[in-house]
């Protein structure tokens, strides 16, 4: 009966009163043979009546087995269809995915709590990083240094933690955002958590990204910008730029073959210093690549043990670069740029009345058409001049993310011979510099202190009678000079004390060859050589210069210059 299923025993018992068979038939048999008339008796013919329902019920049952066993073949049948089918979807969906994730043209990968790269990878990993990601460290795969090591190992131990009070976008930013694989190709990278449905973070998503010819489109956007604001400088400035580039090419040309380790300090400070102010030209008219490689000679030279070899090669470089400018100027004013001089703008009326003068002039009574000609043609307004200067306060300004200041003129505006002083506003292109990068605040410094987001500069020129000089006063409503902070530059500078030097002196040091407020030298400022620049400019033209200040006041800073008027 052990291997009896519960439903036959049942069966058996509804028709035969007992479910033990094997007994009923053993008694069955016995009866037989002890009383052969056994067989027909009533009770005997009742119980074979019952087998015989019995067999006929176990029949019905196993017909009605044979109909279920059917009906579940069928409907195993069915599911197994439904299954191969869901199979089939199921991989069409898995490659639809896959070819998607490919046809990115990104590399996906994942690495786990060790550092170590998944065997599941996009197709371009393998060309994006340079090697087949799978079983290898991510520190192998873009192969960060010693310490990057270790640093990583440790970001992984905080990160699968959870122990950080960072989120994930906070702590990625601590992880490399590219590198350059093997091929040299540049490779941005991004990363994403990947969590289990009980939140566990299992794993990192890496998606890298060829970044090269991103890099390249921004380059050649940025050149064309480049190219347009050099453009829009020299065209604003042409006169400028072709006594810049002109006096600049003749500059370097007296460079070759110098000596620069026989040069007195004198002497190579004074070098210096012009490199200095060509190189704040060349930013003016927005040649960035002059103005690095100048810097960069700058800080040769300012290296004693720099072989005089490499500034003679930095200087060719130079001279190159040079040339290349004078090939866009002609193309942008003609072939005849550099040798036609600048241009002098004459209107009609003048044209006439100066060959009146010359036609009543003799031989020897020219004076009146000599006068005429320097006061309308050759001479120009004094506040003309200050094209330069003004370019450049709106071009710092716009590096630093200042507002370009207002510009007040006041006073004379006298006539000057501009090729005199062509040293002179090139030199004050410095003052320029120094008004935004160490004057004028912040837009919102400047609220705080009760002014305008707005910085402002004035310039004032007088000139009292018959006074062969003339008083140009340049000043900024900005935060004006710390005499303190002056004190103790210079004491550091020059190892000794300046307690004893009254505010208004100290000031004054802002001039010197080696004073710079700044803690190390950048493209605008630093190396302490831009007021020297300003004081030998005016100083060689017989004249002065001087500063003002009232810190944290109204108005911040004023140089007072004094130059002689050549007309």
């Amino acid at each position: 009966m052990a291997d009896r299923s519960k439903k036959l025993a049942r069966q058996l018992k509804r028709s035969l009163g007992d479910d033990n068979i094997e007994a009923m038939v053993e008694n069955f048999l016995t009866s037989l043979q002890r009383n052969p008339a056994f067989a027909a008796d009533g009770k005997v013919i009742e119980s074979l009546s019952q087998l015989s329902d019995f067999i006929g019920a176990v029949d019905k049952s196993y017909a009605e087995y044979e109909d279920r066993l059917k009906m579940s073949e069928r409907n195993i049948a069915i599911s197994s269809q439904e299954l191969n089918e869901a199979f089939r979807n199921l991989e069409k969906l898995s490659g639809s995915v896959n070819a998607m994730i490919n046809s990115l043209e990104e590399g996906f990968l994942f690495f786990d709590e060790d550092g170590v790269c998944a065997d599941v990878y996009s197709r371009p990993c393998v060309e994006i990083l340079g090697d087949r990601p799978a079983g290898l460290r991510f520190v192998e795969l873009i192969d960060l240094s010693g310490q990057q090591r270790a640093d990583f190992d440790l970001w992984l131990t905080i990160t699968f933690s959870g122990t950080s009070a960072l989120e994930f976008d906070e702590l990625k930013k601590l992880l490399p955002e590219h590198f350059i694989n093997r091929h040299g190709k540049e490779i941005g990278l991004d990363y994403r958590p990947m969590y289990l449905n009980q939140g566990n973070l299992f794993g990192i998503l890496l998606i890298a990204t060829d970044l090269t010819q991103q890099k390249q489109q921004e380059k050649e956007i940025s050149d064309i910008k480049t190219n347009a604001q050099k453009i829009a400088a020299i065209s604003g400035g042409r006169n400028e730029f072709y006594q810049y580039i002109s006096n600049f090419k003749t500059f370097l040309e007296s460079c070759a073959g110098l000596d620069f380790h026989a040069l007195s300090e004198t002497e190579e400070v004074s070098l210096i210093r012009e490199f200095h102010t060509y190189k704040g030209m060349s930013g003016v008219f927005s040649l960035e690549d002059i103005a690095r490689k100048i810097h960069e000679i700058e800080s040769l030279m300012m290296e004693r043990s720099t072989p005089g070899s490499a500034l003679s090669d930095a200087i060719d470089q130079l001279k190159a670069q040079v040339n290349s400018e004078i090939v866009l100027a002609r193309k942008i004013f003609g072939d005849n740029f550099m040798t036609q001089g600048s241009v002098i703008t004459m209107e009609r009326e003048k044209i006439n009345t100066l060959v009146e003068f010359l036609s009543r002039s003799t031989a020897g009574d020219s004076g009146d058409a000599i006068r005429y000609i320097k006061e309308n043609i050759l001479a120009v307004p004094i506040f003309k001049m200050f094209g330069t200067f003004e370019r450049e306060l709106g071009r710092i300004a716009e590096i630093q993310g200042k507002p370009a200041p207002e510009i007040v003129y006041t006073g004379q505006n006298i006539l000057i011979m501009p090729e005199k002083y062509d040293e002179f506003f090139a030199a004050i292109i410095h003052v320029a510099r120094n008004i935004i990068d160490h004057g004028i605040e912040m837009p919102n410094q400047r609220r705080e202190a009760g002014k305008s987001a707005q910085g402002r500069v004035s310039i004032d020129i007088t000139r009292d009678g018959g006074d062969p000089f003339l008083c140009l006063r340049i000043s900024d409503d900005g935060y004006g000079i710390a005499p303190g902070a002056v004190r103790q530059k210079l004491e550091h500078i020059r190892g000794a004390s300046f307690a004893s030097v009254g505010d208004k002196d100290i000031i004054q040091h802002i001039f010197d060859t080696d004073f710079s407020a700044k803690g190390h030298a950048t493209l605008i400022s630093g190396r302490g050589l831009g007021m020297s620049a300003v004081q030998d400019a005016v100083e060689k033209m017989g004249g002065s210069v001087t500063v003002e200040s009232i810190p944290h006041g109204i108005n911040g800073t004023c140089f007072i210059i004094n130059l002689p008027v050549i007309i």
